[in-house]
């Protein structure tokens, strides 16, 4: 078949036999379906902002737990919204600007959860460098992070799984 007779069968709309084809177009798409929206996926956990806090309640084999945070500063809000775990690594390399640091400094963090929302935006909750246990559940400190004490960053870690929902409101 010759590039102008399958270019004036597309532009007619006539279909096409391929010597890969032989039987024609396949049956049709089925309609679309009408049953609506797909079901939304409970969240497992819950990040309360204003009140600092990581809450997961509890389900199937995972313990019920709130632990304190700390987060985004005012001028450096963390994002909000239904985030998925789309990433779990025991230690990762993130912009120090995540947690504070300059943006001429990477750190080593551990027990890092990658959060994805729909609109394309990342936030991470981790282990936050901080000596003073005063500073999660009291102050906001990171550039958008979800910083928790050393214990219960690994708690997290260890009872979230990839494509489970966390909301951040």
């Amino acid at each position: 078949m010759t590039t102008v007779v399958a270019g004036l069968a597309l532009l007619f709309g006539v279909p096409l036999l391929t010597p890969q084809d032989p039987a024609g177009p396949g049956p049709a798409a089925p309609p679309p379906s009408s049953a609506g929206p797909a079901p939304t996926v409970a969240p497992v956990a819950t990040v309360d902002l204003a009140a600092r806090q990581l809450t997961m309640p509890r389900s199937g084999d995972r313990e019920a737990r709130t632990v304190p945070i700390t987060s985004g500063r005012k001028e450096t809000p963390t994002a909000t919204g239904r985030m998925t775990v789309t990433a779990l690594s025991a230690t990762r390399v993130i912009e120090g600007k995540l947690i504070g640091l300059t943006d001429q400094y990477d750190y080593r963090a551990s027990w890092v959860v990658e959060l994805s929302g729909p609109a394309g935006q990342t936030t991470y909750a981790l282990a936050f460098p901080s000596q003073s246990k005063e500073l999660f559940g009291r102050l906001d400190a990171t550039d958008g992070a979800l910083g928790l004490p050393e214990a219960d960053a690994k708690w997290l870690f260890q009872h979230l799984r990839l494509g489970d929902v966390v909301e951040i409101r």
